[in-house]
């Protein structure tokens, strides 16, 4: 998308205002290209001087670097001090561009906003013809650092005294968005360190494992990890407190007596035992999937209202408030992602499930979502299942209908429960997140022990020493069909 200015007219008020050295910033290499085009019918040629000393350094570049002495963009660079500076260039180009902008040569060039980081040169100006880029299918705002990124091109060191960022108007710019990037503050640096498969190869062919969980251990993503174990540990502090009123009564740990006396009491009064095909996955999720946590589901996130059992099945079933609003019903094991994020409500026993305060405020959280959010780590447990003939034995053998403490704990025990359960659930984040990056190593290990690229001994084999070298999205899918 071009800038609502002719590219022509913008450099010429810009060189009017004695703002060049500019960089413009536009949305494509397409763009970038055809600005450059129309200067070809322009009368706005540079002076003889200027012009004589571009063609003199480029001749003297030529000799170094022979692949630009034909380029198409020569006559437009000499006679009009503009070029095009995009990844559809050759890197030569590209160098003699940045040194041409070094000696002043240039009054501007158009860029693409994806290589605002990567631009090395001085400008005096910026000019932003744009508050969204685009992204994989679809166009995204900037955010805070893309805008600052752009707009902190502006200002020579050493010679200019202040910056200056101009901005096109156009009806594709919303100027609040540029407005908030420019004075807000950058959003938070988030870790985009992941455990490939090549990375486990490779780390495997360098160091020993305990060096390999030592190195883990010290990435700035295991080091993000620890600040969120932390807050948890923090609130997990909180909780403990709360239960020191719940101490030892006649039982050592009443709430665990008490909860099975419960469950053996409720499974002897079904006249068929109750039998759940739930996968130590889903298992492992469930405590969870509490009232206020935040998932992702196929069709976008949701946040948890109640947890439930179907009647018929006896599956666990969730009721949600999805992005748009919208209340449903969905499966357990449904769930996508587990997120870092909980918010806290009183549930309600009748729909919608909680107060309708309560449910404008959650309508309000999920359309104002960031982009990427933290996940809880899960860790799949093996436990055995119950067995219900043992439990109705059992229930004649519990201390709890003769206790002394009977009606104290029957009385208790629903928020001594619910908090035994956080504090649990808690544990169990903390222990995930302070062992995840090294969990997700050991995962990705046993899956390439698995198809013959590691011994037993996490040596590589044949096939994994050529392996390691394919560093690309589904590289184990690919080395599969290579195979």
């Amino acid at each position: 998308m071009p800038p609502a200015i002719h590219p022509v007219d913008l450099i010429e008020i810009l060189r009017r205002h004695r703002l060049t050295p500019a960089i413009v910033f536009l949305t494509s290499r397409r763009a970038c290209d055809e600005a450059i085009d129309t200067f070809a019918h322009s009368s706005a040629r540079m002076s003889t001087q200027r012009s004589e000393a571009i063609r003199e350094f480029l001749e003297k570049f030529t000799q170094d670097f022979p692949s630009v002495e034909h380029h198409p963009l020569i006559p437009v660079v000499q006679e009009f001090g503009v070029a095009a500076h995009h990844a559809g260039h050759l890197p030569s180009w590209k160098i003699a561009i940045e040194e041409l902008m070094r000696q002043g040569l240039l009054d501007a060039v158009f860029a693409t906003t994806t290589l605002a980081a990567g631009v090395d040169f001085p400008a005096r100006t910026v000019v932003i013809t744009q508050s969204s880029v685009r992204k994989s299918q679809d166009f995204t705002d900037l955010t805070n650092s893309e805008i600052q990124q752009l707009a902190g091109r502006g200002g020579r060191r050493g010679k200019d005294l202040v910056g200056v960022v101009v901005i096109t108007p156009s009806p594709y710019i919303d100027l609040h968005i540029l407005g908030k990037g420019l004075t807000g503050y950058p959003e938070p640096i988030d870790s985009q360190f992941v455990v490939s498969y090549p990375m486990v190869l490779n780390l495997l062919k360098a160091h020993s494992l305990d060096q390999i969980e030592g190195l883990l251990a010290k990435s700035f993503a295991q080091f993000q990890l620890n600040q969120r174990s932390s807050i948890h540990q923090d609130h997990l502090d909180q909780i403990k407190e709360q239960l020191t009123p719940y101490g030892p009564r006649e039982c050592a740990d009443w709430i665990t007596q008490w909860k099975g006396f419960d469950l053996a009491r409720r499974r002897k009064a079904h006249r068929h035992p109750i039998v759940t095909n739930d996968t130590p996955f889903l298992t492992a999720c469930l405590p969870f999937l509490t009232p206020g946590r935040l998932i992702g589901l196929p069709k976008g996130p949701a946040i948890i209202l109640r947890q439930y059992r179907s009647r018929g099945t006896f599956a666990p079933m969730l009721s949600v408030i999805r992005a748009k609003g919208t209340l449903g019903e969905c499966p357990a094991h449904s769930v996508t992602q587990v997120y870092d994020r909980l918010f806290e409500f009183q549930p309600s026993r009748t729909i919608p499930w909680c107060q309708p305060q309560v449910l404008a405020q959650l309508k309000k959280e999920l359309s104002q979502l960031p982009a990427r959010l933290p996940t809880v780590p899960i860790l799949p447990e093996t436990q055995e299942k119950d067995d219900p003939l043992l439990a109705e034995i059992l229930t004649e053998e519990f201390p709890c209908p003769t206790c002394p403490s009977h009606s104290a704990c029957k009385k208790d025990f629903p928020l001594a429960s619910k908090l035994r359960q956080k504090s649990q659930q808690l544990t169990k984040t903390i222990q995930a997140l302070r062992d995840g990056l090294w969990h997700r190593f050991q995962q990705k290990a046993d899956v390439l022990h698995k198809f013959g690229y590691i011994t037993a001994n996490s040596q590589l084999t044949a096939d994994g020493e050529w392996a390691r070298l394919i560093r690309i999205n589904h590289s184990l899918l690919i080395t599969e069909l290579i195979r």
